[in-house]
């Protein structure tokens, strides 16, 4: 106990926000969405609106592209998401209060890729799905694109153009505050 009250009172504050994480996201022009697996007869192939950047801890990086309806109506959204490590002599991202800034050129070695679709009405069409994968995601200031392969020889891939980006802080869920329907 009377080691703590040597430490000086500046180790002991927790006022500074945390720095390290948060999130970075811009609209997409001309993206595609890619995805063929050995359990599903046809390959899933779609366009995307967004492209968010998550960063958890510096040096760990996922790339989310939220995918908008199909032609055929059946599935309304979802999200493709590349999940790795930025290579060791790229810059992660700037964060300051959950909000980023992304320091191009970054190269993401991929680890695991997840999908899931949203049909509609707000309900699950397919459960999440995650596999172990290997690949790369090569982020640009103008470009993204990110291929991996599974395990069991699935490949996933998807690219797109971005427009200007924007600081995106936690989501209201983050945050702790209800959406409201």
């Amino acid at each position: 106990m009377l080691s703590l009250a040597l430490l000086p009172a500046t180790s002991l504050a927790t006022d500074a926000p945390p720095t390290g994480f948060g999130r970075w996201e811009t609209t997409l022009r001309r993206c595609q969405v890619a995805q063929q697996n050995s359990a599903t007869v046809s390959p899933y192939q779609g366009s995307c609106l967004n492209l968010r950047l998550n960063q958890n801890i510096e040096g760990l990086l996922t790339v989310r592209f939220l995918i908008n309806a199909d032609r055929s109506g059946r599935e309304a959204s979802g999200q493709m998401t590349f999940a790795g490590l930025l290579w060791h002599q790229d810059q992660p991202m700037q964060c300051s209060q959950g909000q980023c800034k992304p320091q191009w050129p970054m190269r993401v070695q991929v680890h695991t890729v997840a999908s899931s679709a949203i049909g509609h009405g707000a309900f699950a069409s397919q459960l999440p799905q995650a596999r172990l994968a290997r690949g790369t995601c090569t982020l640009e200031a103008h470009v993204v694109k990110c291929m991996a392969k599974g395990l069991a020889g699935d490949s996933y891939e998807a690219s797109g153009n971005l427009t200007r980006g924007r600081w995106a802080g936690p989501s209201p869920e983050a945050r702790g505050l209800k959406r409201e329907l």
